[in-house]
């Protein structure tokens, strides 16, 4: 900071400590004094003390330019630092693998370690100055953004919404809606009812073939009654008596004449 306005913010910053310890101590003697020479004492510290944070935020925009100026300057110096931590390795690594002779490699690495040195003190006084900035802003109430590093933005979850009891219940309790069938066909509708239409008829068929059973049975006694009527009807007639004989018969069942087959 510039040494004026360092010198004018420390000042202003001791009395604001200053004016805070009085005004504790006041409190510890409150009760011991009448309360009217207490409450002027302690109004005429408040007042004091609100002139004091009042100048220290006049200065507050100066303040926040310096943060800033010095955190682009730490930034920088942590940069430079991490360079020759890198060249300090890479020595190491060249070394080890016999680069180097000693003496060289004593030379190369305690140059670059005395580089790292000035570099780190040069880094604990920013620090230094960074903190002593940001204790002044947040003791008058400024609020301190530190630009160090960019953090990453957080990813938004969206919340899922909360679901009752009677919720949950309704909705085991709701029956599922079926699924909706795929339209068939005609022709594998048509298959599907004679195809099924014969499974649910399987007693009416077995029934279906007794009955023919039965009408081939009585077909078979008709037809033998036929045949032994025909074969009544074509018996042998004897040319000697006129006799009807059998069909199989060779001689005449009334005369005894031979019968002409």
């Amino acid at each position: 900071m510039g040494k004026n306005v360092d010198q004018e913010i420390e000042e202003l910053r001791q009395k604001r400590e200053d004016l805070l310890q009085k005004l504790a101590k006041l409190e510890e003697k409150k009760g011991t004094v009448r309360e009217s020479v207490y409450n002027k004492v302690k109004s005429d510290y408040e007042e004091k003390l609100r002139e004091v944070e009042e100048a220290l935020r006049e200065k507050s925009s100066y303040l926040k330019e310096k943060l800033d100026e010095f955190m682009a300057q730490l930034n920088e110096v942590k940069v430079e630092r991490e360079k020759v931590e890198e060249e300090m390795e890479e020595i190491e690594l060249r070394y080890s693998v016999g680069e180097f002779s000693e003496d060289e490699y004593n030379e190369k690495i305690g140059g670059l370690k005395e580089k790292k040195e000035g570099i780190e003190e040069k880094e604990r006084t920013l620090n230094e100055e960074i903190e002593k900035i940001s204790s002044i802003l947040q003791e008058i109430g400024e609020k301190v953004e530190v630009k160090e590093e960019e953090a990453a933005p957080e990813l938004e979850i969206p919340e899922l919404p909360e679901v009752g009891e009677e919720e949950i219940k309704a909705e085991v309790e709701t029956p599922a809606e079926e699924p909706e069938l795929p339209q068939v066909p005609e022709e594998e509708k048509l298959a599907e009812e004679i195809f099924t239409g014969q499974e649910e008829t399987a007693e009416d068929w077995l029934a279906d073939i007794e009955k023919q059973l039965d009408s081939l049975e009585g077909m078979s006694e008709e037809a033998g009654e036929g045949g032994e009527a025909a074969a009544e009807g074509e018996g042998i007639i004897c040319p000697k008596c006129g006799y009807k004989n059998k069909p199989d018969a060779w001689y005449c069942e009334n005369c005894g004449a031979e019968l002409i087959q």
